[in-house]
C-alpha cells in the first residue's frame, strides 16, 4: 500500500492551496482514491476483470455518494452501470485512438483511418449518453443529509471497506 506517498501527495497539494479541502472535485478525487485503496484487500481476490470493474465501480459510486448527497443533495443510481461502460470505452479505445490521431496526424494519408474511427467511437458515445440522459429515474433526491447521517455512512462504508 502506498499510503506514506498518498498522504504526502495530499499535504503537499494542500499545503499550497488550502481551500482545495472544500472544492468538490477534490473532495471526490480522494474519497473514491481513499475507498479503492481501503478496497485493496477486497478487490486483490477477484480475478474476472469484468466483476473487478463491477467492483471499482460499485465502491467508487458508493464514495462518491456521501460528497454527492452533502454538496447536491442527490446520488447517482446509474454511475455505477455507467462507469462500467464508460471507463473500458475512454481507456482501452478513445484514448489509445486520440493517441494514434495525434501522432499519425503527420501526414493526412496516416491520419485519416484513426481519426475517422474516432469520430465514430465519440459519435456513438455522444448517441449513448443522449439516451442515458433520457432516462426517468438517475439519480435519488437524498434533500441535505443531516451529520449523524453522514457520519455513519462513512463508518459504515469505511467498514465495509476494509473487510
Amino acid at each position: 500500500m502506498h499510503t506514506h506517498s498518498d498522504f504526502t501527495n495530499l499535504h503537499s497539494v494542500c499545503s499550497l492551496k488550502p481551500l482545495y479541502y472544500f472544492e468538490v472535485g477534490f473532495q471526490l478525487t480522494y474519497s473514491v482514491a481513499f475507498a479503492i485503496i481501503l478496497s485493496k484487500r477486497i478487490l486483490n481476490t477477484i480475478s474476472n476483470k469484468w466483476q473487478l470493474g463491477f467492483y471499482i465501480s460499485l465502491i467508487s459510486t458508493l464514495a462518491s455518494s456521501v460528497v454527492m448527497m452533502f454538496h447536491f443533495y442527490e446520488f447517482s443510481i446509474v454511475g455505477i452501470l455507467l462507469n462500467i461502460v464508460y471507463v473500458p470505452l475512454f481507456s482501452a479505445v478513445i484514448v489509445p485512438l486520440v493517441l494514434i490521431s495525434f501522432f499519425a496526424s503527420i501526414h493526412p494519408v496516416l491520419f485519416f483511418v484513426p481519426n475517422y474511427m474516432l469520430t465514430l467511437v465519440l459519435q456513438f458515445t455522444e448517441w449513448m449518453t443522449q439516451i442515458l440522459a433520457n432516462f426517468p429515474v438517475k439519480s435519488i433526491i437524498s434533500g441535505r443529509p443531516s451529520s449523524l447521517f453522514l457520519w455513519s455512512f462513512i463508518i459504515g462504508l469505511y467498514f465495509i471497506f476494509i473487510l
